[in-house]
């Protein structure tokens, strides 16, 4: 006749071990996200300072090419016409 098979019995042993073989998973999964997190804020902190230097370099560099053509100095005048003469100065640079 007909023999039933029955399902294999859980060995208690083996849940546990697969249990816990989820978490660590799941562990190791939550380590390697905290992971790309700090490289990727790292990577951005970086990339603003790389960005910062630039710009102080390009302002820099902006500076010294005014000065090079010897603008005129601003002594704090307050008479009108000095302060015209100066403007002017600067704006021949420009």
């Amino acid at each position: 006749g007909l023999q039933e098979t029955m399902p294999p019995r859980r060995d208690p042993d083996n849940a546990e071990n697969a249990n816990n073989e989820m978490i660590q998973m799941a562990q190791a999964m939550t380590d390697m996200v905290a992971a790309v997190a700090a490289q990727t804020a790292a990577k951005t902190q970086r990339d603003l300072q790389k960005q910062q230097r630039e710009e102080a370099t390009a302002e820099s560099r902006r500076l010294t090419e005014f000065r090079r053509h010897n603008p005129p100095e601003f002594k704090g005048e307050v008479v009108p016409e000095k302060a015209d003469v100066w403007m002017q100065g600067i704006e021949r640079i420009f």
